[in-house]
């Protein structure tokens, strides 16, 4: 498992799974999981979040707070740019 921490984002508790085959994005009352290959592209925003596109205009963000420290959200990246779904 590359990642699994829970976070308090708003109103709502999450907990954000990845691996080398999913992510599953869990909420109070809801899961989903998506396959890498439902992934287009992801891409960095405001050099704070993941932005994981499903198409041009649909996409789970991701927080690097999401991640336990900078060697987890490197391997993310890693994970990303091996699957040719990272955008820089």
């Amino acid at each position: 498992m590359l990642c699994h921490n829970s976070l308090r984002l708003d109103q709502w508790s999450k907990s954000l799974k990845i691996d080398e085959n999913n992510l599953e994005f869990q909420m109070k009352d809801s899961k989903i999981v998506a396959n890498w290959n439902m992934i287009t592209k992801v891409k960095v925003g405001w050099n704070k979040y993941f932005y994981l596109y499903y198409n041009q205009s649909q996409a789970h963000i991701v927080p690097f707070r999401a991640f336990e420290d900078i060697e987890q959200k490197e391997k993310f990246i890693k994970l990303m740019e091996s699957k040719n779904k990272f955008v820089k």
